[in-house]
């Protein structure tokens, strides 16, 4: 009798295991299918975030990154699902709402180079994707930029004076550890969370000078 049960309970184990096993693997498989348009998402976000920091400095408005926040993001993440804080759809609207006003300069263009890019199963619905990323910008006065973690494009608070708009600078900044979470919403994945570990810049390199005489001529 005890032998019976006990072939029953290592029965009912195997089947358990086995039910476990095969559903692993069908997510695994299901999930390996999503990873080309987790991708493609994160580059197109990424693109349209250069854009984005560009009309917002020429129209001197937040509105263009509040319209690419509503458009890749939904609510849902958690500031703790990565090992450092990291930004919700609430946080980020929070941020470019209280300081965005006491910033001046325009952003005349911004490219981007993605690499060691990483795409992971995060829980049932979601995708955690890591990689490092490079950012060049070409910009004029003291712009403040968003991007992956939110920080200033260049940070001039150690000098005395912050840059006339009539000087136009280059400089490049480097992400390491950054982080998006996407969750899949109906067939289109969503930003839940972005981070970055950290961060630097190279300083900034004085590409042209325009006095205000030629300013006033040109006009």
């Amino acid at each position: 009798m005890k032998l019976k049960r006990l072939n029953r309970g290592l029965l009912l184990g195997a089947v358990l295991l086995v039910g476990t096993v095969s559903f692993i693997v069908v997510q695994s498989v299901r999930f390996s299918k999503y990873k080309p348009d987790v991708e493609t998402k994160v580059d197109e976000y990424i693109a349209d975030m250069c854009q984005a920091n560009i009309d917002s400095t020429s129209e001197g408005s937040v509105e263009p990154l509040e319209e690419l926040v509503n458009e890749y993001w939904q609510s849902g993440g958690s500031e703790n699902a990565f090992d450092y804080w990291c930004y919700t759809m609430g946080t980020t609207f929070e941020m470019l709402n209280d300081d965005y006003g006491d910033v001046y300069g325009k952003i005349e263009s911004m490219n981007y180079y993605l690499s060691n890019v990483s795409i992971s199963q995060y829980g049932q619905d979601c995708a955690k994707v890591t990689f490092d990323c490079s950012i060049n910008c070409v910009y004029s006065g003291n712009p403040m930029i968003y991007d992956l973690g939110y920080h200033s494009c260049i940070d001039f608070s150690y000098k005395e004076e912050l840059p006339s708009e009539d000087e136009k600078f280059e400089a490049t900044i480097e992400y390491w550890d950054c982080g998006l979470i996407l969750q899949l919403d109906g067939d289109e994945w969503k930003i839940i969370n972005s981070c970055s570990g950290s961060w630097s810049s190279s300083e900034s390199e004085v590409i042209e000078e325009t006095s205000s005489e030629e300013v006033t001529a040109d006009e």
